[in-house]
């Protein structure tokens, strides 16, 4: 398999550990939107880094 954009291949793997009431929500979720546990991790924590982000440029903002 070839790809144009080789900067985009996601090739590093993070392992993350949860606790039993932690996986049954991820799994749960899972299950309701119809995705993989792994893909659901990935957008959780790309939307909780932009959010992080958004509130620090705000703070920024209120500190200029």
């Amino acid at each position: 398999m070839s790809y144009e954009m080789r900067g985009h291949v996601r090739r590093n793997v993070i392992k993350v550990r949860l606790n039993d009431d932690e996986h049954a929500c991820v799994l749960a979720f899972s299950r309701l939107s119809r995705k993989q546990r792994a893909t659901l991790a990935y957008e959780w924590m790309m939307a909780g880094m932009k959010l992080c982000a958004a509130q620090e440029e705000c703070e920024q903002k209120q500190h200029a």
